[in-house]
């Protein structure tokens, strides 16, 4: 039976990661709730695609089209972006859209959506990696892509909780202790404290997987490119690296897959 790299059933379940609330999240959360709302359908059997959303959302605001884009967080439940934050907080006020094919009242974005339980981290400490190399790859309006290297392909999760940093609080009392100081001094990067975090849940696919284990040795008598008799034969040689590729669903956990398609091309 040959054997084929990243079988769920032999990956953990479950993993956790942390990440530190950086410039870009700083950024991509306050472009996210300055332009973006949530619409959650008030009858969550209604069937309904983003086009549709879009589309009703469209025609209700008259507004052009390149205006708003809508994807689907969940089942009944999608994000709005809006071009403007003017539009974002039209649509805020007026609270509910009602068409004929649906019913959705919308709420503000905010970073707390989606995220599952919060916790703290009660130490920090410098943490170093090596040989780990990444490298980006394209669409990742739906879920990010990237390639890792790995020396255990079955080391990885099926699903994990992603850990968000919150930002930083101050009481009213710090911002006048640090704005009353003599000279231009900014509050403090580093926390004096516990971490604050916001804890997602995600789902890890495995889309493909290049298998660079060297091949076995060809046998002493056999000179290269020929068969037993040592004549070269013209026959295509066996393809290396061996490429698996496999079938996934977004929003599916990978163990749920039907069928579980290997293919070496």
């Amino acid at each position: 039976m040959e054997f084929i790299p990243v079988e769920p059933e032999q990956r953990p379940a479950k993993i956790k990661a942390c990440a530190a609330r950086t410039e870009a999240v700083r950024e991509a959360e306050r472009e996210l709730s300055l332009h973006s709302l949530v619409g959650v359908l008030l009858d969550a059997r209604v069937r309904i695609t983003c086009k549709q959303v879009r589309q009703d959302v469209l025609q209700q605001l008259c507004i052009p089209d390149h205006l708003l884009s809508v994807s689907k967080l969940r089942d009944a439940t999608f994000l709005l972006q809006f071009e403007r934050p003017e539009l974002r907080n039209a649509v805020l006020g007026r609270g509910m859209l009602s068409t004929r094919l649906m019913k959705m009242c919308f709420l503000p974005w905010t970073r707390q959506y989606a995220a599952t339980s919060a916790s703290k981290l009660h130490y920090r400490h410098p943490l170093m990696l090596s040989s780990l190399t990444l490298r980006e790859t394209e669409d990742e309006k739906a879920c990010l892509c990237v390639w890792v290297w790995i020396a255990d392909p079955d080391s990885i999760a099926i699903g994990g909780v992603l850990s968000l940093e919150e930002p930083m609080e101050y009481i009213e009392e710090q911002h006048i202790e640090f704005s009353t100081r003599p000279g231009s001094i900014e509050l403090p990067a580093v926390q004096n404290g516990p971490a604050g975090l916001l804890d997602y849940e995600v789902l890890l696919h495995v889309d493909r997987v290049v298998d660079y284990t060297p091949p076995p040795p060809s046998p002493s008598w056999k000179s290269y490119e020929s068969d037993v008799s040592g004549i070269p034969d013209d026959s295509p040689e066996d393809e290396w690296p061996i490429k698996h590729r496999f079938n996934w669903r977004l929003g599916a956990p990978d163990r749920l897959r039907s069928p579980p398609a290997h293919l070496s091309v």
